[in-house]
């Protein structure tokens, strides 16, 4: 086994590296796209629990502790198919463990700066959080509580079965 990874590597051939790099930077392309259709798929959940819940709108409540917005049973199926999909797509398991986390680190940064210009715009907090000097940390606070709250668990355990199932299914396949 060792001697066949020695004469492998003795064996330099520069397009099997170009191959391999164009290769990776497809999937890593395809990890990065996933991340930002979950953060879309959690900044519309955001979006549309500030639309519906009137109460959060009107008194301009950065975050609600027991009515605040939920995934509905269409964001969970699409959460599912993207992450089936990426899944499916993805050969390499150990790319696939650290793409399916840095995903989700995507995920939450990409909710996470619209959910905090949400905050801090449209409902008008800036001047609430810009009386003393570091006040604009309970912005970043809040933030991070409502994207928690939308992305655990929910989000982040079906797009961790829709990953392992789509890899599963690439094998069962053989593609």
């Amino acid at each position: 086994m060792i001697l066949l990874q020695v004469r492998e590597f003795m064996a330099f051939r520069p397009q099997g590296i170009t191959s391999l790099l164009s290769h990776r930077r497809k999937q890593f392309f395809l990890i990065v796209l996933w991340g930002i259709v979950l953060g879309l798929i959690v900044i519309k959940v955001y979006w549309t629990g500030y639309q519906e819940i009137r109460w959060l709108r009107v008194y301009k409540v950065p975050y609600g502790w027991h009515e605040t917005p939920q995934p509905v049973f269409l964001d969970l199926v699409l959460v599912l198919l993207a992450s089936l999909i990426v899944g499916s797509l993805i050969s390499d398991a150990k790319f696939l463990f650290y793409g399916y986390i840095m995903g989700l680190l995507l995920t939450f940064v990409v909710s996470f700066a619209y959910v905090i210009s949400y905050m801090w715009f449209e409902l008008g907090l800036a001047e609430s959080f810009s009386y003393f000097a570091f006040d604009w940390e309970w912005a970043v606070f809040y933030s991070i509580l409502n994207v928690g709250k939308i992305i655990f668990p929910q989000v982040i355990l079906l797009s961790l079965l829709g990953v392992i199932a789509g890899a599963m299914l690439r094998e069962l396949v053989g593609y």
